[in-house]
């Protein structure tokens, strides 16, 4: 009897950790929430993970706070920490312990926010994910899996809005598939799994994912990574490959610091108005089909290769800064590029195969007439 009463404490212990946090902070926070949109500084209160599949699901008990799902009164997920520590060790606990228990109460956790199949009007708002990562897989009876390495999954939904959330020591950043997404505002740090900290999949042109005013920093793998996108005004800094993309808008971003700073990666680019410095590549066109990216008004100082083409890119180059690197233009192709009207860093042109004393260029690269001065509408 003293032994089933041991196990029962426990059981009821772990309940209570898991459910007790987010009830308590729903009844202390939602008044508060729901009469003031801008609490500054926010007191984040625990949340287990949330899973969210079709237009019934936007309940409190998933972390809504307030909203009704229209475009005037969007569902509201916000306030919240979601630390996958907490979450790691519970899944552990699932599968050495308490087995089908624990796996009714918890499932199997992927992401800390998880939204599916969803046309409703949602805002993920101002909330903080902390080592949201997988260290060493758990045992399972079930074969090995990937509890907890993500922050927030969307996958085909529309009307979603993350903003102003931290985002710090995960495996992933977010991920969506299938969606028509706003991701704005948010600090997303130490990305470490070497997936992604921004990734959007399956998207095209009515699906579009806007990505702006965001502060990624100290990235492994792909940084923001995707097709059909609006990338605007990003601060990006010692990331591995910090932007590849395709059929995408990339505007007023600043990439310091990273392996590449832009990697054109399909069709359709325009890339105007960055600021690409200290980076080893600045903009890399090599990833076929990277065919025809516009490339206009950017600043493309400091880097080891200020623009790097291979293959059968042919890009169109002008009216950018480009100066202060170990080699401004290189083209590994057949053809030859049109990069006319740039400055290169001196008034007589660029140098290499140039006639001046800029930032070399490369063979095949028509060059003439170059910029005499800087353009004044570069960058950001």
């Amino acid at each position: 009897m003293f032994r089933k009463g041991i196990a029962v404490a426990v059981i009821l212990l772990f309940i209570g950790v898991a459910f007790a946090p987010s009830i308590n902070a729903i009844k202390q926070y939602n008044h508060n929430f729901e009469h003031n949109e801008n609490l500054s500084p926010i007191i984040y209160r625990r949340h287990r993970a949330i899973s969210i599949n079709g237009n019934d699901d936007f309940t409190r008990r998933h972390g809504v706070i307030r909203g009704d799902g229209t475009e005037e009164n969007p569902y509201i997920i916000s306030g919240w920490r979601f630390n996958g520590r907490f979450q790691y060790t519970i899944d552990t606990i699932r599968w050495k312990t308490f087995g089908i228990l624990i796996t009714l109460l918890f499932g199997d956790v992927e992401s800390a926010i998880s939204i599916k199949n969803t046309d409703k009007h949602l805002v993920i708002r101002r909330n903080d994910f902390v080592r949201w990562k997988e260290p060493t897989p758990p045992y399972s009876p079930y074969g090995s899996s990937r509890p907890n390495h993500r922050a927030i999954t969307l996958n085909s939904v529309k009307n979603v809005t993350i903003e102003d959330n931290i985002i710090r020591d995960c495996n992933e950043g977010i991920l969506c598939r299938f969606s028509n997404t706003t991701i704005i505002g948010n600090e997303i740090t130490a990305i470490h799994g070497g997936i992604s900290c921004i990734h959007f999949l399956d998207s095209n042109e009515h699906t579009m994912t806007y990505i702006q005013d965001n502060i990624l920093l100290d990235s492994e793998g792909y940084t923001i990574i995707g097709e059909y996108g609006v990338i605007e005004n990003n601060i990006l800094d010692n990331c591995d490959i910090a932007i590849k993309t395709g059929n995408s808008r990339i505007k007023y971003n600043l990439v310091l610091s990273s392996t590449i700073g832009i990697a054109v990666a399909g069709p359709n680019c325009y890339i105007a108005n960055n600021n690409l410095m200290q980076n080893n590549v600045g903009i890399g066109c090599y990833w076929p089909p990277s065919n025809n990216p516009i490339i206009v008004d950017n600043i493309i100082n400091g880097n080891n290769w200020g623009i790097f083409c291979i293959g059968n890119s042919q890009p169109s180059i002008h009216y950018n800064n480009i100066y202060g690197n170990n080699a401004g233009l290189r083209y590994d192709g057949g053809k030859v590029i049109d990069a006319t009207l740039n400055w290169w860093g001196a008034s007589n042109g660029p140098g290499g195969a140039g006639p001046g004393s800029g930032d070399s260029v490369s063979s095949d690269v028509d060059f003439e007439p170059w910029l005499t001065e800087p353009n004044p509408d570069a960058g950001r």
